[in-house]
């Protein structure tokens, strides 16, 4: 037998680490970044697709990926990393902290390929199924205390008319029981928010025009304001017809104007409350927080310069009986009471707000279209 002559096999040599993304990633609408280095945060980013640039700003060249993401939803990151978790990472951006991200992290070869996807719409669609979850439940509970209350109260209330009728101005009674009186007032009050919340209050709708409607209740909310508020109202052209409760409407934007002054005269003892309405074709309205937006909208936004609304707290604020003010100085209902009214207007309710540039809370009711016979 002849040997063969030896073969040269190949020796397979290390890829070297990539040094661009891929086509895909590359076109890819959600953020890439291809990271020098396997230290996601500290790493410089090579190059970036231009979705990544458009969600996080201009990357420039020598710039970390740490530095697209806001520190203290980047330090959370690092310590689940830290701690052995595979992502993904859920972010907020430093060029918008109200703008929530996930981020995942790939190794290839000797390199991280970071990926952004913008989750904030659904977030807040899951926010406000968890919340509308939420004040359900509660609200029923709410509704029917509420009811039973409501009926002592009246009994109350008729026994002490009869004993002021009684004990007239001038009985020694007389101060005592008129005391007794405004407690009850108050006691009626907190009822009706309570029952407003939980949406089981008697609804009387009727065709409003939304211009007028403001520029009605605009009178009372310059008193409330007081002097180192000021209040600005910016009236849209064509602004729409609502199909909705007076009264409760009127409290709502109330409870959000005096909150919006609370926030400023605490943070720096004065500030700016606007109010502003407008006619929103869909798209607008969407861009403006109410994802599920069909036709034109009837738009109300109550706005602030104050201190914004932290990222912590964002989640609580329609919760009833929560509070941020001392003790004493908030029932906690105010909001809670905003959403049952909005809901029960068939409206939906977003709030916009960055810390140290203010919160916009916007409510979207659907324009009512009058009929020939209307």
């Amino acid at each position: 037998a002849v040997p063969l002559p030896p073969v040269a096999v190949p020796i397979p040599q290390a890829a070297p680490p990539p040094r661009a993304l891929d086509a895909f990633s590359g076109a890819s609408p959600f953020g890439a970044a291809l990271l020098e280095g396997l230290d996601p945060f500290n790493s410089q980013v090579l190059e970036a697709n231009p979705a990544l640039s458009a969600m996080t700003g201009a990357v420039r060249a020598g710039m970390t990926l740490g530095e697209l993401i806001d520190p203290p939803s980047r330090t959370e990151a690092e310590t689940r990393l830290a701690e052995g978790k595979a992502g993904p990472f859920e972010v907020r951006l430093a060029r918008d902290p109200s703008r929530i991200a996930h981020l995942y992290l790939y190794r290839a070869e000797g390199r991280l390929v970071a990926y952004l996807i913008d989750v904030s719409e659904q977030k807040q669609i899951e926010l406000q199924l968890a919340q509308a979850q939420k004040m359900q439940a509660i609200g029923q509970l709410a509704g029917g205390v509420a009811h039973d209350f409501n009926n002592l109260l009246t009994a109350i209330q008729l026994r002490l008319d009869e004993l002021l009728h009684r004990h007239p101005v001038g009985d020694p009674s007389y101060e005592g029981l008129n005391e007794i009186r405004q407690t009850g007032v108050r006691a009626a009050d907190l009822v009706r928010k309570l029952l407003a919340f939980s949406r089981k209050q008697t609804v009387q709708r009727e065709v409003l025009e939304l211009g007028e409607l403001i520029s009605e209740f605009e009178v009372l909310l310059r008193r409330l304001l007081r002097e180192d508020v000021k209040l600005i109202t910016d009236y849209g052209r064509d602004l729409p017809q609502v199909r909705a409760d007076k009264s409760q409407l009127e409290t709502a934007v109330m409870n959000l104007a005096v909150n919006a002054r609370d926030a400023v005269r605490a943070a720096k003892g004065g500030g700016v409350v606007r109010i502003r309405t407008a006619r929103l074709n869909e798209d607008e309205a969407r861009s403006l927080g109410f994802p599920g937006a069909e036709g034109d909208q009837a738009f109300i936004e109550v706005s602030d310069d104050g201190p914004g609304i932290p990222p912590e707290v964002m989640g609580k604020i329609f919760d009833p009986f929560f509070t941020t003010k001392p003790v004493g100085e908030g029932t906690g209902l105010g909001l809670a009471t905003v959403y049952g009214i909005v809901k029960q207007s068939d409206g939906w309710i977003h709030v916009h707000s960055r810390p140290g540039e203010g919160a916009a809370f916007r409510i979207f009711l659907p324009v009512h279209e009058p009929t020939p016979a209307q």
